[in-house]
């Protein structure tokens, strides 16, 4: 009779304790039949929307992961033309390393701690990958993994949009995607309400724009700009421990924040 070896089990298991904990998140989660390196395709949400971004998922299951040595650091090896394909993916990849005897497990983010020169020229068919066991997969991280996506995916089509506004910047008919983009990212984290401006983004703006006066600054354009953006970056940290915001981001969303405040106020 035929016989199932004990690595097909570990791997299946390894899945469905990941997939499990991300439907825990209220997240969707599809196991990808022609498996190519991504076992999992899962499609983020806040609060009870889908995200328009895209996340992959590689599970690498153990019967037991050691981490009783002092190390901080875990790691496998793995193929250097797979990991050229997460690193170059335009969306975002994570690898699980899941222990199914303690039921734990531990996240890495390839493009984060590879690099694409040494994939592409290494003298290795193979690559070290690095798990930091702090990086524990669970609830807690993937509310970081989920922003991780979206700031992703937003500094991707943000990154194109600027590049097409500076490419017609002469067109008179050109329709600039950019404040859409940062409009809908500004409503994700509460800066934009369907009232305006928040109240937290304003005190906090009032907060910055104090701090910065007392450290010297006077130029009355400088200081907004400077609060804004700063407003934008606690709001953004409170909500997404851990996950930094792209240059382009905090420019551009510090513009339009800075744009709208320093309008005038009507006449009563």
């Amino acid at each position: 009779m035929p016989t199932r070896p004990d690595s097909h089990k570990i791997a299946d298991t390894a899945v469905s304790a990941v997939t499990n904990l991300c439907h825990e998140a209220g997240w969707t989660c599809d196991v990808v039949k022609s498996d190519y390196g991504e076992d999992l395709f899962v499609q983020t949400t806040l609060g009870s929307k889908l995200d328009h971004c895209k996340l992959w998922i590689q599970v690498k299951g153990s019967k037991k992961i050691n981490t009783d040595n002092k190390k901080k650091i875990l790691c496998i090896r793995i193929k250097a033309d797979q990991s050229l394909r997460w690193v170059r993916s335009a969306d975002l990849v994570i690898v699980v390393l899941w222990d199914v005897s303690k039921k734990v497990g531990y996240w890495t983010l390839p493009a984060g701690c590879l690099h694409e020169w040494k994939l592409l020229f290494g003298k290795t068919k193979t690559v070290k990958l690095s798990f930091d066991k702090r990086d524990k997969f669970n609830q807690d991280s993937l509310n970081k993994i989920g922003w991780l996506a979206r700031t992703h995916h937003y500094e991707l089509l943000l990154n194109r949009s600027v590049m097409d506004d500076a490419s017609n910047f002469d067109d008179k008919n050109h329709e600039s995607q950019t404040p859409l983009l940062l409009l809908d990212f500004l409503k994700k984290i509460g800066v934009i309400t369907k009232n305006g401006i928040s109240k937290d983004l304003r005190k906090r703006y009032k907060k910055f724009l104090i701090i910065f006066k007392k450290d010297g600054i006077n130029k009355k354009k400088d200081l907004s700009a400077m609060a804004s953006i700063m407003a934008i970056m606690e709001i953004f940290s409170d909500i997404a421990p851990g996950v930094g915001l792209h240059s382009t981001i905090i420019a551009e969303a510090g513009r339009m924040v800075d744009e709208i405040l320093s309008e005038p106020k009507p006449a009563k």
